[in-house]
């Protein structure tokens, strides 16, 4: 669902089916390939929490990327274990177009 909004918008979308593919696609692509990502804290083989971890540890700057967490979860205790995880920021189901936007943009001016 994220996906379609943001791409009405004009953003690019590119999708990682679990968070070992995520985690390809941060190592393999240009650095510059990706402005930050839109991580499901629950997926199959390798959930959020663990991807943004592998993440967090890459070289060359890669560990930088803004990482914003999207969940199910909306309670403090979520978000806290988010950020505890190396994620930037936390948006909750259900997704506001605006507010994710605004996320987006607040975390890329960091």
């Amino acid at each position: 669902m994220a996906q379609t909004l943001l791409e009405d918008k004009g953003i690019k979308v590119t999708w990682a089916k679990d968070g070992l593919e995520a985690i390809m696609m941060v190592k393999e692509n240009a650095m510059d390939c990706f402005d930050c990502i839109l991580m499901d804290t629950q997926m199959p083989k390798m959930n959020g929490f663990e991807a943004c971890k592998v993440i967090r540890s890459l070289p060359n700057n890669r560990n930088k990327l803004p990482i914003i967490a999207l969940t199910a979860n909306a309670f403090e205790e979520d978000r806290k274990a988010c950020l505890d995880a190396g994620m930037s920021e936390h948006v909750s189901n259900p997704i506001e177009i605006q507010s994710l936007l605004q996320t987006i943009e607040s975390v890329l001016k960091k």
